[in-house]
């Protein structure tokens, strides 16, 4: 009987610590199976993680609620029952007396402390500790299953720890470490209520990279993360969202209080030296009252910054709800522009180059246009639109 419980409580541990690659509630379940194994005495349970002077608790469980130790430091060296099973890497019991060293984290005067290692892969990661009220000691059975409690903690951590990472790696920016453009569109997608998005580009970052060398040009993309971050309120995303593209979501935030923050970054990377002082940014700022899925304002925002490098480049534009489309043509020819490519819908005319001395033509100047416009058609929005596209 006692080994088919032995077996039924690890089990139990290892469907309630697997289904989670959430750490906080690894964390919990892990003290909730260690209270489960001392029953209805049980006073505490905490997860004590780290190793020496660096240890804090960071779960806990308590039958009967009282304040709540989550975040306290642990000195583990200061416990030998503590340092004893992790030199022993097996679990320990001990009985607590009157002026047991525990008390300060049990705050028993009579009863029994427990505890275990949780390591993984050969790595301490911290201790599985419990207090009861009961004065017997636990049986062997018993510690060994609270041995195994603790194995499958440090399984369930490393897991969680793990998927952790691997969701950072796939939401953040390899050079800059600000989330990525899929992260910034889902976490646009959440937005409710008043908030701004900054579009910002990095003025010349081409001439820098052919100039100095991608080194320097990765060095001022890095320099405009940092500056960004630096500037932005706390709880607001920043990402990199292209190659020198960047954008911020503002939550909660007035069209003014967004302006600011937008100049305040313009003004920031003034100060920042980069190869010949070229590594400027332009910021294009657009705010909504609430959100309205038929105005995009990671859209607007690009078009704000748009007429901020046809305006001069370093500089702040804002775009507003009420402002006239002055940039429909450039819109325009995206839509034209793969089809004029797949169609090879790109004829050449000519015009001549006279000179007015004597009127002669001295040459002709060949002039690229979709097909069917004339040499004397405004076409500056395609180019312009083809290079921004790339």
């Amino acid at each position: 009987r006692s080994r088919v419980r032995e077996l039924s409580m690890l089990h139990e541990a290892g469907r309630a610590l697997s289904w989670s690659t959430d750490r906080d509630a690894v964390l919990n379940a892990a003290v909730r199976q260690t209270a489960g194994l001392l029953g209805t005495e049980t006073l505490r349970a905490v997860i004590v993680e780290g190793v020496g002077h660096e240890a804090s608790i960071t779960a806990e469980f308590q039958p009967q609620r009282t304040h709540s130790s989550v975040g306290t430091r642990v000195h583990i060296d200061s416990h030998p029952r503590f340092c004893a099973a992790l030199a022993r890497n097996s679990a320990a019991t001990w009985s607590i007396g009157g002026c047991d060293e525990d008390l300060n984290l049990s705050g028993l005067q009579v009863g029994t402390g427990v505890c275990a290692p949780i390591i993984n892969g050969g790595r301490i990661m911290g201790l599985v500790v419990a207090w009861s009220r009961s004065t017997s000691p636990l049986q062997a059975a018993d510690l060994r299953t609270l041995e195994g409690i603790a194995v499958l903690t440090g399984l369930a951590l490393a897991h969680a720890d793990g998927y952790r990472r691997l969701q950072r790696l796939a939401s953040s920016d390899h050079l800059t470490g600000l989330l990525n453009r899929r992260e910034f569109e889902r976490l646009g997608r959440q937005q409710r209520g008043p908030h701004a998005v900054l579009a910002a580009d990095v003025d010349n970052l081409k001439i820098i990279n052919d100039t100095y060398g991608h080194e320097a040009g990765d060095v001022t993309l890095r320099s405009v993360a940092a500056v960004l971050r630096a500037a932005v309120r706390k709880d607001d995303i920043v990402a990199r969202v292209g190659g020198d593209e960047f954008a911020v979501i503002a939550p909660g935030i007035d069209e003014a209080g967004a302006a600011e923050i937008a100049e305040r970054m313009r003004c920031a990377m003034e100060a920042v030296p980069t190869p010949n002082r070229l590594g400027r940014v332009s910021i294009g700022v657009a705010w909504a009252p609430n959100v309205d899925p038929a105005y995009d304002l990671w859209e607007q925002a690009d078009r704000a910054l748009y007429a901020a490098k046809r305006a001069g480049r370093n500089r702040v534009e804002i775009r507003r709800p009420t402002d006239v489309d002055e940039d429909e043509e450039r819109y325009r020819w995206e839509d034209e522009i793969d089809r004029l490519l797949s169609e090879r819908a790109v004829s050449s005319v000519y015009q001549p180059i006279v000179r007015l001395g004597d009127g002669a033509i001295v040459g002709l100047e060949a002039l690229a246009r979709p097909r069917g416009m004339g040499p004397l058609a405004h076409v500056d929005g395609l180019f312009a639109t083809a290079q921004r596209l790339g």
